[in-house]
């Protein structure tokens, strides 16, 4: 999603897989691919609300 100014941030250990992880600014989606990428987001988080997260 980086085309629409979402910053993702990968957590890997792994050397290769660090590498891979920067090879995201070789290409680029069509507006048509952009498109149907847009009509997934549903607006629901995947993860815990940083606002209400228990750090212990």
């Amino acid at each position: 999603m980086f085309q629409h100014g979402v910053v993702t941030i990968p957590k890997t250990m792994t050397p290769t897989r660090m590498t891979e992880n920067l090879t995201v600014f070789d290409f680029a989606l069509t507006e048509e691919e952009m498109a149907q990428l847009d009509t997934l987001n549903d607006g629901l988080r995947c993860g815990p609300d940083p606002e209400k997260f228990n750090f212990k």
